[in-house]
């Protein structure tokens, strides 16, 4: 299995994969640091760390039903997140429905929507 940045060619698997699993699926010029895992050329999963000054928008972590158990949602975001980080972010946040104790293991807090950036609240 490869992970790697995603190319321009990628965006219609990646938006058919965001909305299968119920997912906002609009890729942004905003979402340079969108990071996918293939395997013989078929799309496993993807996530995507979205620039917003030193801030990032962890979203878009998403990926087949058959990868879930192998960790690949924790190994994406976190390869986004680097990324991110890489590009001088220092804080991440996100938004999530139902997946708060996956991300709680990864070392996020939650928060009041109230005590986010106005840029998140919007």
């Amino acid at each position: 299995m490869e992970l790697r940045a995603a190319l321009p060619d990628d965006a219609p698997r990646v938006q058919a994969l965001l909305r299968s699993v119920g997912l906002y699926a609009e890729l942004t010029d905003a979402l340079a640091g969108l990071v996918i895992a293939e395997e013989s050329g078929e799309l496993l999963g993807c996530a995507a760390a979205e620039a917003h000054g030193e801030d990032t928008l962890l979203r878009s972590v998403a990926s087949v039903p058959a990868a879930r158990a192998a960790g690949l949602g924790a190994r994406l975001a976190e390869a986004a997140l680097l990324g991110a980080f890489a590009r001088g972010a220092r804080v991440a946040w996100l938004l999530t429905e139902g997946s708060e104790a996956f991300f709680a293991k990864r070392g996020f807090l939650r928060l009041a929507r109230d005590e986010a950036p106005i840029w998140l609240q919007a």
